[in-house]
């Protein structure tokens, strides 16, 4: 019996990312084409708005929201 490859999505984008991060495009872009045939999902525009969503909530200067001291 042979045995089938098993992709789950998070396998798919975690490889999606290291790849994306090492900057080796073409590794990227079959694991996003083999999460769009499996799973209907583009895994670019998943990170592209997870990278988006951060740089938002960092403001501006990548600090962030300052909080108060409370004292007492």
């Amino acid at each position: 019996m042979a045995k089938k490859f098993k992709y789950d999505l998070e396998y798919l984008y975690s490889s999606y990312k290291k790849n994306y991060n090492k900057g080796d495009m073409e590794k990227a872009k079959l694991y996003n084409t083999m999460a769009s045939q499996i799973h209907g999902v583009s895994l670019d525009a998943v990170y592209h708005d997870k990278i988006s969503k951060r740089e938002d909530r960092l403001g501006p200067f990548g600090i962030g929201k300052s909080k108060k001291i409370k004292y007492g």
